[in-house]
């Protein structure tokens, strides 16, 4: 994995990408903090909802 995360590097000082600011946080990096905010207090799941409601709610099954 190193090798890809070298030659990516390489790629993006060429010029041709942008390099991310490295005081930025990536969209997924704030999910995580997100999530693991939510389960250090406890919050480990929402409003509880049958996998039939949730199933309607999305448009897979007809109700």
């Amino acid at each position: 994995m190193s090798a890809l995360r070298e030659a990516a590097d390489r790629i993006a000082r060429i010029g041709r990408l942008p390099v991310p600011n490295p005081d930025r946080k990536l969209e997924t990096e704030k999910a995580a903090e997100a999530i693991r905010d939510r389960l250090a207090e406890g919050q480990t799941r929402g409003p509880s909802e049958s996998w039939d409601a949730f199933l309607t709610r999305i448009g897979l099954i007809n109700g």
